[in-house]
C-alpha cells in the first residue's frame, strides 16, 4: 500500500491516473474519511469498490465522472450501473440538501416508491421520514401515504408524526389523489401533526373540504377524525349521502342539535348510529321505541342506557338487541343471567368477557360450555 502523509495518500486516491490495482488496496485498507471520499470520486476506482464506498457516501455519485461518461455513453445506462441500493441512498442524500432536486438520470423513482411503500425500515432510512415530502413526485407522495405511514404503525403501534408544515404541503397539493390520501391516513391513525394540534387539524379538515367538494372520499375520511367540530360536522351533512351520515351521526363532537335530527332520519343505520352514542336522555327514551330492530340494538351498545331502557329492550328478545346488551360492559347482571339461559351459545364469549356477568353465571357455562384448550386438536 502506499505510503506517505494525507496529503500524498489524497493525491494518489484523487487521481485517475493511479493504478486501479493500488486504488482497490487502498479501499480495502484505509480508513481515513477524506481519502475514502477521494477514491469515491475517482474515476479510476474499480466499480465494485465504488459501489461499497457509494453506500457510505453517497454524494460521490454526483462528482464522480464516470458516472456522467455512463450516461453521455446510453441514457438510462447510469441507473442500470448505479445498484439500487446506493440510488436509494442517493435519493435520501437529495432529500436533506438545501434544494431537493430530482435525478430521475441517476434514480429510478419506480424502485424508490416501491421500497417506500414495502420495507423502508429494513432499507434504514436515515432521516425523519417527512423529508420524503419534499419530493411532489405522485407515485411517491402515495406511497408514503398509502402505505408508508400505514407500515409504520403496524411495526410501532404509534402514527408516524409530520411536522405541521409537512401536512399543509400535502393538504396544499393539487392533485385529489394526494388529498384523499392524507385524509385517510390522518383517520386511520397512521399519520398525526407534530406537535398534536387540534386546531391546526381542524384547520386542514376546513381546507381539504374547501378543495374538494364533491370529493365524497375525502369527506367520508375527515368525518372520521377525532378532532372535528359541531361547525365542520354540519358542513359536511349538508350534501351527505347516507354512508357519510352514518359516520357523522356517530361522531362524539356532534351536536345535540345534530344527534336530534340524525334520530329522525329515514335511514334506520342513521338513526341506529345516534342510538349507539347519544346521551340526551329524551333522545334514548325515543330510539328505545323506534318500530326498527336495527336500531334498538344500536342502542343496546349503548353506554348511557338506564336499567328501566336496558330491561325495556331486553324484554323484546330480538337478537341483535340480545347481541349489543351481552356485549354492553354496563348491561345489569340480572340481564345477563337471564341471556345466559338462552338458547344460544353464540353469546357465551361474549358473557364470559362482560365485566358485569355472575360469578355464578360464569361457573354455569364452564360446565355447559368449557373454555377450549390452546394447542388441542
Amino acid at each position: 500500500m502506499v505510503g506517505g502523509g494525507e496529503e500524498e495518500l489524497l493525491g494518489v486516491a484523487g487521481n485517475p491516473e493511479t493504478d486501479t490495482e493500488m486504488l482497490r488496496e487502498m479501499a480495502a485498507r484505509c480508513g481515513n474519511r477524506a481519502v475514502r471520499a477521494a477514491l469515491a470520486r475517482n474515476p479510476s476506482t474499480p466499480i465494485s469498490d465504488l459501489q461499497a464506498l457509494w453506500r457510505r457516501d453517497p454524494g460521490a455519485i454526483l462528482e464522480n465522472p464516470l458516472v456522467f461518461l455512463w450516461e453521455f455513453t446510453r441514457p438510462g445506462l447510469a441507473r442500470e450501473m448505479i445498484p439500487k441500493d446506493c440510488q436509494f441512498m442517493l435519493y435520501q442524500h437529495l432529500l436533506v440538501q438545501d434544494e431537493f432536486v430530482p435525478r430521475p438520470d441517476l434514480i429510478d423513482c419506480e424502485w424508490v416508491a416501491w421500497h417506500l411503500a414495502n420495507d423502508v425500515r429494513k432499507l434504514k432510512f436515515r432521516y425523519p421520514l417527512h423529508v420524503v415530502v419534499r419530493d411532489d413526485t405522485l407515485k411517491i407522495r402515495m406511497a408514503l401515504l398509502k402505505l408508508c405511514v400505514r407500515n409504520v404503525k403496524k411495526a410501532t403501534a404509534l402514527a408516524a408524526r409530520f411536522p405541521q408544515d409537512a401536512i399543509e404541503v400535502l393538504a396544499a397539493d393539487s392533485r385529489s389523489e394526494v388529498r384523499e390520501a392524507l385524509s385517510a391516513a390522518i383517520a386511520e391513525g397512521w399519520l398525526t401533526p407534530e406537535p398534536m394540534d387540534s386546531e391546526f387539524l381542524i384547520r386542514m379538515a376546513r381546507e381539504l373540504i374547501s378543495k374538494s367538494m364533491g370529493n365524497l372520499e375525502i369527506a367520508a375520511s375527515i368525518a372520521r377524525w377525532p378532532v372535528l367540530n359541531a361547525t365542520l360536522i354540519e358542513r359536511l351533512a349538508m350534501q351527505a349521502s347516507e354512508g357519510l351520515l352514518v359516520i357523522l351521526a356517530g361522531h362524539p363532537k356532534a351536536s345535540p342539535s345534530f344527534q336530534a335530527r340524525m334520530a329522525s332520519h329515514p335511514y334506520e343505520q342513521v338513526r341506529a348510529r345516534v342510538a349507539s352514542v347519544t346521551p340526551v336522555e329524551e333522545l334514548i327514551e325515543r330510539l328505545a321505541r323506534d318500530p326498527n330492530p336495527l336500531v334498538r340494538a344500536g342502542l343496546a351498545s349503548s353506554p348511557h342506557l338506564t336499567p328501566e331502557i336496558q330491561r325495556a329492550l331486553y324484554a323484546n328478545r330480538d337478537s341483535g338487541i340480545i347481541l349489543g346488551l351481552v356485549k354492553n360492559p354496563i348491561t345489569l347482571p340480572e340481564l345477563l343471567e337471564a341471556i345466559s339461559k338462552m338458547p344460544n351459545l353464540a353469546v357465551v364469549g361474549h358473557l364470559r368477557g362482560n365485566p358485569n356477568t355472575p360469578k355464578h353465571v360464569l361457573k354455569s357455562l364452564e360446565l355447559v360450555c368449557p373454555m377450549p384448550v390452546v394447542g388441542a386438536l
